[in-house]
């Protein structure tokens, strides 16, 4: 699957690991990027929910194994071509974003420099959201990353990756204008995931696409696919198993084996 054509723009296609369940383990991941680069792939994210160090436990510095591991697999991403991210996940560090978690968090920034990062995922979902004053915490700590990262690029999941009303009742009610405010404040240069109307869409309808753009601010290109890099604000579709098929379940007949 090589890059398409939409509104004659090359968009890039590619695979996030980032699902609850089992992960895949590390054999599978390396021989995963040769599949991708047989198919034309063109980026692959580690970002699974099990990855303690990239979540709950983000203060704590990643065991040298699994650093061990992560710089075999940015290694073999860049032998086959493949652009190489890695999801962070502060988990609720709004709560308090003092100078002791501003230490922490620029300590761990730095190890995921070592490993070498073509993309750094910056994700706030799966943590409650109705918090005052929420996107611009957000920001700052969006901008700070960018500062201590090496990565050559950024995408951000916001708490509300979806108008799906199931947000709201596992997270909390956002606050208000969160989206419009996060999207004024954070570099334009960075962009976003989003699921479309429903957490899982399997489409983008023009209205709706016409509404996020309203709520985040202007936008230089709206795809239903990651990362397109162009001038200005790009807008970035997390997208998944029944709509793009680049987040895929923890098996799939055409990854290589698992087990």
């Amino acid at each position: 699957m090589a890059a398409v054509k939409q509104n004659n723009i090359d968009v890039k296609a590619g695979v996030i690991e980032g699902f609850f369940g089992k992960p895949w383990n590390w054999e599978s991941r390396l021989s995963g990027t040769d599949f991708l680069r047989d198919c034309e792939y063109q980026f692959y994210i580690y970002a699974p929910k099990s990855e303690p160090f990239l979540r709950r436990r983000w203060r704590e510095p990643i065991p040298m194994e699994t650093l061990q591991h992560l710089s075999q697999l940015g290694a073999r991403c860049r032998q086959n071509d493949i652009s190489f991210g890695i999801g962070l996940t502060p988990f609720e560090i709004y709560l308090d974003y003092d100078a002791s978690a501003q230490a922490s968090l620029r300590a761990k920034v730095l190890q995921i420099n070592q490993i070498g990062v073509g993309i750094l995922c910056i994700l706030f979902d799966d943590m409650r959201g109705d918090i005052n004053g929420l996107a611009e915490i957000q920001a700052s700590v969006i901008a700070d990353i960018c500062n201590w990262s090496s990565a050559e690029s950024y995408i951000v999941c916001p708490t509300y990756y979806s108008y799906d009303k199931r947000l709201a009742r596992e997270f909390g009610s956002p606050p208000k204008d969160y989206l419009r405010d996060l999207g004024r404040a954070v570099d334009r240069r960075i962009d976003f995931f989003w699921t479309g109307e429903k957490i899982i869409s399997e489409g983008y309808s023009v209205p709706h696409l016409a509404e996020v753009a309203a709520d985040i601010g202007p936008l230089s290109g709206i795809t239903p696919s990651p990362m397109i890099p162009k001038r200005g604000r790009t807008f970035c579709f997390s997208t998944l198993p029944r709509a793009h098929g680049t987040c895929p379940p923890m098996t799939s007949p055409a990854w290589p084996s698992t087990r």
